[in-house]
């Protein structure tokens, strides 16, 4: 099974940077101690 950590929520309307989720995950990656981030 193929684990996946991460899940996030993207409406129609959103616009994210070609690199958003990269940075993010790598952030992420960086800090586990970190549970959830929200971007607006």
């Amino acid at each position: 099974m193929t684990h996946h950590p991460y899940l996030g929520w993207v409406d129609s309307d959103d616009q994210l940077a070609p690199t958003a989720l990269a940075e993010t995950v790598a952030i992420l990656d960086a800090q586990p101690q970190t549970g959830m981030v929200y971007i607006d």
